[in-house]
């Protein structure tokens, strides 16, 4: 029996994410529904030696706050060079360099 027949369907976390500030002690990284991800606190003299202040608290949770976009993007067709990996056949993880030599025709 593995976990996933304990589960009803995978567990997701749809886009867009977003940043909220809560009681000026951190900064809260929610989904579309609602479910908080992450909490950054800032200032806190409990939480470390040298806490975060609170831009880099808000920096935090920013670039977290934009990893669905980033891994959309991933995905997305490379117009780089003009590769369509899925249409080439090439797996997505391809190097830019292997791929441009695959599609001319030599060998990697």
């Amino acid at each position: 029996m593995t976990l996933r027949s304990f589960m009803p369907s995978p567990r997701r976390f749809p886009p867009p994410w977003t940043i909220e500030e809560l009681n000026n002690a951190c900064f809260v990284v929610s989904d579309a529904s609602g479910q908080k991800l992450g909490y950054f606190y800032f200032d806190d003299p409990r939480s470390a030696d040298k806490p975060l202040t609170r831009d880099e608290a808000r920096r935090i949770a920013a670039n977290i706050a934009k990893l669905p976009e980033l891994v959309r993007s991933r995905n997305a067709i490379d117009t780089t060079f003009g590769i369509d990996y899925r249409a080439r056949g090439l797996p997505r993880n391809t190097g830019r360099i292997e791929a441009i030599f695959t599609c001319a025709g030599y060998l990697v």
